[in-house]
């Protein structure tokens, strides 16, 4: 249990995304967002994945299932094909490039 005087404020809490985000990450920068006064959004747009799979397979009886869910935000949004546009948008792959906004 953590008390009052041993909680930490942050001044912002920065989130680094880029196309390669995805599926679960892009659900807690969203709901982040969404929720903190003090979140801010670095990087390029993000991939837009909200639909997870997953494949159940009995070669034996020659079954096979594909089951398909979709992601879901905290206001009950589907998110599927969504991308996430960050606050501040950076050109360059490398960390130095992300850094340099922070900075």
């Amino acid at each position: 249990m953590t008390t009052d005087d041993q909680f930490i404020q942050y001044a912002d809490r920065i989130i680094f995304v880029d196309e390669n985000t995805a599926s679960a990450a892009e659900l807690l920068t969203w709901d982040l967002k969404t929720y903190l006064s003090n979140v801010v959004i670095v990087g390029r747009s993000t991939f837009g994945n909200g639909v997870g799979q997953k494949v159940f397979e009995d070669a034996k009886q020659r079954i096979m299932v594909y089951v398909v869910s979709h992601y879901w935000n905290v206001m009950r949004n589907n998110v599927s094909n969504l991308c996430i546009t960050p606050d501040i948008k950076i050109k360059g792959k490398s960390l130095d490039s992300y850094m340099k906004q922070v900075r």
